[in-house]
This record gives structure tokens, sequence and C-alpha cells, in this order.
């Protein structure tokens, strides 16, 4: 019986031994793939700045640029954390047949994988990129979302990413290979009101 027992014993610790060393590869694997060492591009998000008056609807447009160091610049995934003063402006929706408010994408990725305003935390979350099974990447610049606005009070209002150089849980940009964000420089806007 205690033989047995031992003998069990060995196998429990022996998984967990195969799950510990399984693990500490895995967490190898991802600090090597994010390593400072790792070949990182540049991107940057802007946003236009507009002076509208009270009652006028009008459209921003976000824009990427992934700058011309092909290879590096590469991205399969930008996400945008856009906020704006909610007393000033609101978010006037881009597909009224889906539910919430949701802004109009531009053509530089295949999915759109978020896309709602939060009209009680005056935030857009936008996410895009390009389908799993897909081996294309975009390197280049251009339209990533448009964003259609309605001034309600006189005012200034930012525009501004919600963005922490390095972090992938606000705006970024992310690399493929690495999995690193390459945005590096995002230019807020402003709404004035008159």
């Amino acid at each position: 019986m205690h033989l047995r027992t031992a003998h069990i014993a060995t196998i429990v610790v022996g998984s967990a031994l195969v799950i510990a060393t399984g693990f500490a590869l895995v967490t190898k694997t991802r600090t090597t793939s994010v390593s400072a060492d790792a070949p990182v591009g540049t991107a940057s998000l802007a946003v236009e700045s507009k002076s509208v008056k009270v009652g006028d609807q009008f459209s921003v447009n976000i824009n990427l640029s992934t700058g011309s160091n092909a290879g590096n610049n590469e991205t399969t995934g930008t996400d945008v954390v856009l906020a704006y003063n909610r007393d000033l402006l609101e978010p006037v929706d881009a597909d009224p047949t889906a539910p919430g408010i949701q802004i109009l994408p531009g053509k530089l990725f295949e999915l759109v994988q978020a896309n709602k305003a939060n009209t009680t935390l005056g935030e857009i979350d936008f996410s895009a990129g390009q389908q799993p099974t897909s081996k294309g990447v975009v390197a280049t610049d251009g339209l990533l979302a448009t964003v259609t606005f309605k001034a309600k009070a006189a005012g200034r209002s930012p525009l501004k990413f919600i963005y922490t150089a390095g972090a992938v849980n606000d705006s970024n940009v992310i690399q493929p290979t690495t999995g690193r964000d390459l945005l590096n420089h995002v230019q807020d806007g402003v709404v004035t009101i008159n």
C-alpha cells in the first residue's frame, strides 16, 4: 500500500515538474519575444482639429502612419481609445442597424474587432486588424476610421488618445513579430465650438 502511494506521489510530482518546466519555457519565450533588443519600428496616430458651431454635425479622421521602414513597421492590428468631452460633443452612429454607437472604419484592415462609443465616459473604443488566417500586414499610412460628432454646446473639447508608451491595453499599434507596441507618437486634436 505504501509503495502504491509513493508511486502515485511520484507521478503527481513528476507531472507538476513537467507543467512547471513548460510554464518556465513559455515565460522565457514571451520574455524573449518582447525584449528590449527586439527590432521595433515606429507608428503614429493623429486626429484632426476642427472649429464648428453649436448644432453642427461634423467628421474627424483618425489616421495611422507606420512610416516607411517596412518590416519593423508592419502591423496586424491597431487599437484606439479616443476621449472627448461628453458635455460638448455627441458621437453620431455610423451604423444605425447595429446596436450601440459606432464610428466609420477605414479600409486599412480586414476586420473590425471593437467599435463602440461610450457616451457615459466620453470615450470611443475602436480596434481593427487582419484576419487570423490572413498573411497580410499593414505597412502604410492611411485612414483608420472617421468619427462623426454633433456639437452640443459652446466650448473646447479635446480629442485625446488614451496612450501609454509600450502598453498594449490602450491606444496601440502592434508589431506582429514581437507583439510590441510600435506606437511612439500621438497627435491629439481639439474641437472649438462657437
